[in-house]
């Protein structure tokens, strides 16, 4: 398996030689928003000066709100990569300026869209603002593969806006659409419909709008 969570009670999951705290971090304001970063990036995150800058950051009433900005992380000699969604939420890779540092991030980014088992599953569908049942993991990829297709094609497409939450039911004969206040909805699918689905193919995974770090 590709992700592993290596330590319990909030501590984060490792995706390749890097690690995640956006699932694993969540009463953390600095740590949840760090979708993916080398180790010894996110070992920098315990000092009392780097996270007091990316806590100011994130509580600034105007302008950049809940935004770490480009000048604090060039200020910690981060290199970064922003992970923007269509729901206003900015997510954020860090490593630093080190050739090995720059390979395990670059193979880490590209585990995220891997449709094989694992929590890098839910991590991706995190980091585009939809939060997805821990079951999802060990989705059969088939069927993993027809849970991003019906998203895609039934649901308002690759960007997953409108959509915050997804779950997968055993018991349910139909999916199943809840729509919430705020004009998003949660999803809970069928798996006997994910099975008839049909579609045995890798599906459009929506792109991450800027590239990784690169020297």
């Amino acid at each position: 398996m590709l992700c592993s969570i290596f330590a319990r009670h909030g501590n984060p999951i490792k995706i390749g030689n890097c690690v995640s705290g956006t699932l694993s971090a969540q009463h953390d304001q600095v740590k949840r928003r760090i979708a993916l970063a080398t180790e010894t990036a996110w070992q920098t995150l315990d000092r009392p000066e780097v996270k007091d800058a990316f806590l100011r950051d994130l509580q600034r009433k105007f302008f950049h709100v809940n935004q770490i900005s480009e000048p604090t992380f060039a200020a910690f000699n981060f290199l970064t990569h922003t992970f923007e969604n269509g729901k206003g939420l900015e997510f954020y890779g860090l490593c630093h300026q080190d050739k090995q540092e720059l390979k395990d991030f670059s193979e880490a980014f590209q585990q995220l869209t891997w449709v094989s088992k694992g929590a890098h599953r839910r991590l991706f569908l995190a980091i585009t603002g939809v939060m997805a049942d821990p079951s999802i993991d060990e989705l059969e990829t088939p069927l993993y593969c027809a849970m991003l297709g019906k998203m895609d094609k039934e649901h308002g497409g690759p960007s997953f806006s409108s959509i915050v939450s997804v779950a997968i039911s055993e018991q349910l004969a139909e999916d199943k659409s809840i729509a919430n206040q705020t004009g998003t909805k949660s999803l809970i699918f069928s798996l006997a419909r994910l099975s008839s689905y049909g579609y045995q193919g890798i599906p459009t995974l929506p792109s991450f709008m800027r590239r990784p770090a690169k020297s």
